[in-house]
């Protein structure tokens, strides 16, 4: 296991195609002239053999904001702007957390198991957890060899893919009464477990029952109406690009989008550092240069429902289920 370390760092039950639309983009791509879907790209489409859910939530709390103390994250709950505290010593950002492209975590205390019969991304995740590192290059390394969730279906929905575009994802879904865990929480632990570490020393508070690493995928603007209420998405960059801004409504915000004919306000909001927003709230990604990959962590609604197991082995791959 990755122990989740206290210091804060700096910084339909129907079949899941075998393209994941997890379509994870947790910063679904949006493109000014695209209009809006109500679906959670998050809660995706995984196999045949698993299901996820893309049902719109109808409830949620607008006004349930979890506030970070310090300034690693950009806020967004309800209507309002985004949070900001102060900001943590750098040698603790050195310790755990993020630091010139590198991220640092305490490696697992249990013996590392034979890795000669693993798949080569399982390798790659056991040597990194070793290592208490994984470098933007070697993540970017480990999203290659991971199997690709996603096939492009329509563009309105599924947005545009650029060069080398890759979604994976993994964790819990809820499928329109029911709940279980994605194929590839079982197939890769290691990698699961890896990318939960990384968002552990990011945001420790931050609960998520899925997350998605996706590289050069831009959606529609949208909501996420399947997570659940309350939840928040977390938002961490893993490679360097230009622009590729995070837009989210806004009352009285700046940057105008327009959706279904209105026109409708809100921020960019960079990720140089880690965003968490309310994903009941429109949001989009920015046109970008370069190579954009992020992870996205996220919490899907019915979870209440897992089976036991289910729910342990989440916690023991350090998924932190509200």
């Amino acid at each position: 296991e990755v122990p989740v370390p206290s210091v804060r760092p700096s910084l339909r039950r129907r079949p899941e195609p075998e393209d994941d639309a997890a379509k994870a983009a947790a910063v679904a791509g949006s493109d000014p002239e695209f209009e809006i879907e109500m679906y959670s790209e998050y809660s995706g489409f995984e196999s045949d053999n698993d299901s996820g859910c893309d049902c719109a939530s109808a409830d949620f709390d607008s006004d349930s904001i979890s506030i970070s103390n310090d300034d690693t994250f950009g806020t967004m709950g309800g209507k309002n702007g985004p949070v900001v505290a102060p900001r943590p010593a750098s040698d603790s950002a050195r310790r755990h957390g993020l630091h010139d492209g590198v991220f640092y975590f305490e490696p697992p205390s249990c013996p590392e198991p034979d890795a000669s019969n693993l798949h080569p991304a399982e390798q790659l995740a056991l040597r990194m957890l070793a290592e208490g590192a994984a470098s933007y290059q070697a993540l970017d390394q480990l999203l290659t060899l991971l199997p690709h969730d996603a096939k492009k279906r329509r563009a309105s929905v599924d947005g545009r893919w650029g060069a080398g575009s890759k979604i994976f994802s993994t964790g819990a879904y809820y499928w329109c009464g029911a709940s279980s865990v994605r194929r590839n929480l079982n197939l890769f632990p290691h990698a699961s477990r890896l990318l939960a570490g990384i968002v552990g020393v990011i945001d420790p508070d931050h609960k998520f029952s899925t997350l998605s690493m996706i590289r050069n995928v831009l959606l529609p603007i949208h909501r996420d109406d399947g997570n659940l209420a309350g939840s928040h998405n977390l938002v961490i960059r893993c490679s360097v690009w230009d622009h590729g801004e995070i837009w989210i409504e806004q009352t009285g915000g700046s940057q105008m989008r327009r959706v279904r004919g209105n026109d409708v306000p809100g921020e960019l909001h960079e990720l140089t550092r880690p965003v968490r927003f309310n994903p009941h709230l429109l949001h989009g990604t920015h046109e970008w240069e370069g190579t954009r990959t992020i992870i996205t962590a996220f919490h899907v609604r019915g979870t209440d429902s897992l089976a036991c197991t289910d729910r342990m082995k989440l916690s023991d791959l350090q998924f932190r289920i509200q």
